[in-house]
C-alpha cells in the first residue's frame, strides 16, 4: 500500500513539471515530428554533348588522335586505317567495327580524361581526308603493273618522265605491301598482287638506266638507295639482279662524272664474282665515250681471267684492239 502510495505522488510530480500545451511552441512540434534530411549530393556535373566532342577531337591533330584510341586498345597504324577504308569506303561501319576492338573504352570518358570511344568517327574521318581518292579508286594493282610493264619510253622527255615515274610509283607500291605483309618471297608478292613483279622491277631497270644518263647526279643517288631497298626484300630477285643493279649504278656514277666511287663499285663486283667476262666487258665499255685509253686498260686486264672459253670474250678484244 505504501508502495502505491509513492508511485502516485512521483507521477503528480512529473505532471506538474510537464509543460502545459499552451507553453509548446510549433517550432518545438515541428523539430520533434520533422522526418531527418539525409545530406544532398552534389550535382553531377552535365556530360559533354557529342557535338561537344567531336569539336574537341578535331582541334587535335592525327597523329594524336591515333594514340588516343591506341589507349582505347586499338592497335593500328595510319597506313592500317588507310587501308581499310580504301578496300571499303564506309566510314560509318568501319567505326563501328573499330568501337569493338576498342577494349579498354569503358575505363576512359570524356569529362575525365579529355577522350572516349566516341573519337573513332573523327579519327575515321581524318584519315579519309588525307587518302587521294583519284588514285586509290584506280585499276587493280596487278592491272596497274601490266599497264606499267607495258610503257615504252620515246622521243618526249615529258612523257618519258611520266614512263619512269608510274613504273617507280607502282614498284614502291609493291614494294610498301611486301613490307607491310613481311613478304620475301617472289611467288607469294605475285599472287597478291597477281602479276610478274620481276617482269615490273626488270622494266624499271631499263627504264631507269636509259632516263637517268640525263637526268641529276642525286636522282642517280636516289634510284641506288631505291633499287637496293627492293632487291633486298626479296632473296631471289637479289640474287637474280642485284650484280646488274650494281653495275647499273656504277655506271650512272662514271657517266655523271663520279669514276672514284663508279670504279670502286666495279672493282667490289669484279673481286665478289668468280665470272667475270661480263662485268670486264661493261667497266671498259662505260668508258669507250670518256678515256679510250682506260676503257683499253680495263679490257687489257680483264684478259687475265678471260679467255676464248667466255662469252664476252671477243667484245673485250674488240675494246682492246679498236
Amino acid at each position: 500500500m505504501k508502495e502505491q502510495d509513492e508511485k502516485a505522488e512521483k507521477a503528480k510530480e512529473a505532471a506538474v513539471d510537464a509543460p502545459s500545451l499552451d507553453e509548446v511552441t510549433i517550432e518545438e512540434v515541428k523539430a520533434v515530428t520533422a522526418p531527418v534530411e539525409e545530406p544532398k549530393k552534389p550535382a553531377e556535373e552535365p556530360k559533354a554533348s557529342a557535338e561537344e566532342k567531336a569539336a574537341a577531337y578535331n582541334a587535335f591533330n592525327l597523329d594524336t588522335i591515333i594514340e588516343m584510341a591506341n589507349e582505347l586498345g586499338i592497335e593500328k597504324t595510319y597506313d592500317d586505317y588507310k587501308k581499310l577504308l580504301i578496300a571499303n569506303n564506309d566510314p560509318e561501319q568501319i567505326a563501328k567495327d573499330l568501337a569493338q576492338e576498342a577494349t579498354k573504352a569503358k575505363s576512359f570518358t570524356f569529362e575525365e580524361d579529355g577522350y572516349d570511344v566516341d573519337l573513332i568517327p573523327v579519327l575515321v574521318a581524318k584519315v579519309s581526308d588525307t587518302i587521294d581518292w583519284d588514285a586509290a579508286n584506280l585499276l587493280p594493282l596487278g592491272d596497274r603493273i601490266q599497264e606499267a610493264c607495258a610503257m615504252e619510253l620515246g622521243e618526249d622527255a615529258l612523257a618519258n618522265t611520266n614512263v619512269y615515274n608510274t613504273l617507280f610509283d607502282t614498284v614502291r607500291e609493291v614494294l610498301m605491301i611486301a613490307q607491310q605483309e613481311n613478304v620475301h618471297d617472289l611467288a607469294q608478292i605475285n599472287e597478291m598482287t597477281g602479276a610478274d613483279v620481276k617482269a615490273l622491277v626488270v622494266k624499271f631497270m631499263d627504264v631507269a638506266y636509259d632516263i637517268l644518263k640525263s637526268w641529276q647526279y642525286n636522282d642517280v643517288k636516289y634510284y641506288e638507295g631505291f633499287i637496293y631497298s627492293v632487291l633486298s626484300q626479296f632473296e631471289e630477285l637479289h640474287q637474280q639482279l642485284g650484280t646488274r643493279a650494281m653495275m647499273d649504278v656504277a655506271d650512272l656514277l662514271i657517266l655523271h662524272g663520279d669514276f672514284g666511287l663508279g670504279d670502286a663499285n666495279y672493282h667490289y663486283i669484279i673481286r665478289e664474282n668468280n665470272i667475270k667476262d661480263m662485268i670486264y666487258f661493261r667497266f671498259a665499255n662505260v668508258y669507250r665515250g670518256i678515256d679510250r685509253d682506260k676503257a683499253r686498260a680495263i679490257a687489257h686486264e680483264a684478259l687475265q681471267w678471260v679467255d676464248g672459253r667466255y662469252d664476252y670474250y671477243q667484245a673485250i678484244l674488240d675494246i682492246l684492239h679498236n
